[in-house]
């Protein structure tokens, strides 16, 4: 005697329930051992229903922009949208070079280990990146400014003297 399929469904659902973690596990085996199968079948689904896929996938962008945006964020780094959260947090959302509020961070890495070091501001990171990351760079640069403003700070009180 066959079983109802409402019947069925719930033996379905209960064996589901019971067997989850197994059947996951069985899953991702085989989408290993069969990596190229898998994606084309997902392509091909994807292309066959791309006119249901991309109105929802574009209403939920939309309606999460500041998620999606941080997940580009964090993603291109490896890093975790919370921990991500957590450095900026660790900071008071503050850029750890200037100290101006970060309306929009920028994850400042190590360009040969890829490692992350903190969250910057944009004009901080471009000088940095800029300055190719040179301490000796960075020194000079600080050299020169400060005396560029200590040269200003001469003539413009020798200007006030003068009146």
């Amino acid at each position: 005697m066959a079983w109802s399929p409402e019947k069925q469904r719930a033996y379905m659902k209960t064996y589901y329930r019971k067997n989850r973690e197994a059947m996951l596990a069985q899953c991702a085996e085989w989408r290993g051992r069969n990596r190229e199968h898998h994606l084309a079948l997902a392509r091909e689904y994807h292309h066959k229903n791309r006119d249901v896929i991309l109105p929802k996938k574009r209403a939920y962008w939309n309606g999460n922009k500041e998620l999606m945006a941080l997940r580009r964020r964090a993603g291109k780094y490896g890093l975790a949208p919370e921990k991500f959260l957590a450095m900026l947090d660790a900071q008071n959302g503050c850029c750890v070079i200037c100290l101006e509020y970060l309306d929009k961070p920028v994850v400042d890495h190590c360009h040969e280990t890829g490692k992350v070091r903190a969250l910057l501001c944009s004009p901080c990171n471009t000088a940095i990146g800029l300055l190719k990351e040179c301490p000796v760079r960075m020194r000079s640069a600080i050299d020169y400014v400060t005396q560029a403003a200590m040269q200003k700070a001469n003539i413009e009180a020798a200007q006030a003297g003068m009146q």
